[in-house]
């Protein structure tokens, strides 16, 4: 069984905080695997989000909608992605959003070298609904992400 580690130092990675300001919040999972694929091709499997995941999404855009914050609905209609491109090459994906309570980058990374593949959040608090907002969904970002990369990324 392949296991994700979570990573207390991602790889350098001046692409994710270039522009990005103070990183209040970091996490970044590591697997080791070789794959073929892009990284925008990972990360349109991890996104194809498991219908518990919505359902979480969507109690999520009713209760934030009320406080003004950006909805994924919101997002999609501005943006026509939940988390807008930023910047991509074979072996890196960079999406994101800023909105008033906290600015957020999202980064798929192969490091085709090693055979490991890198996601990697890092949010920049706002404000101190931006702090109360994440402290809240903390551990459901957690369990998100790892559950996405095992059943999205993961080949056993």
């Amino acid at each position: 069984m392949k296991k994700i580690i979570s990573v207390k130092e991602p790889p350098h990675n001046p692409i994710l905080v270039k522009d990005f300001g103070k990183v209040d919040h970091i996490d970044s999972y590591r697997i080791t695997q070789t794959t073929t694929e892009t990284a925008e091709q990972l990360e349109a499997k991890f996104l194809n989000m498991p219908k518990w995941v919505e359902f979480l999404m969507k109690l999520r855009d009713s209760i934030v909608g009320v406080f003004g914050l950006k909805t994924a609905k919101d997002a999609l209609q501005n943006e026509n992605s939940l988390f807008p491109l930023i910047w991509k090459n074979q072996d890196e994906i960079v999406s994101g959003a800023e909105d008033s309570h906290l600015n957020f980058r999202f980064s798929i990374l192969i490091d085709k070298e090693n055979s490991y593949i890198y996601i990697t959040t890092i949010v920049h608090y706002n404000n101190r609904m931006g702090v109360l907002y994440f402290n809240i969904i903390r551990p459901f970002h957690k369990l998100i992400v790892k559950n996405m990369i095992k059943s999205r990324l993961i080949k056993i």
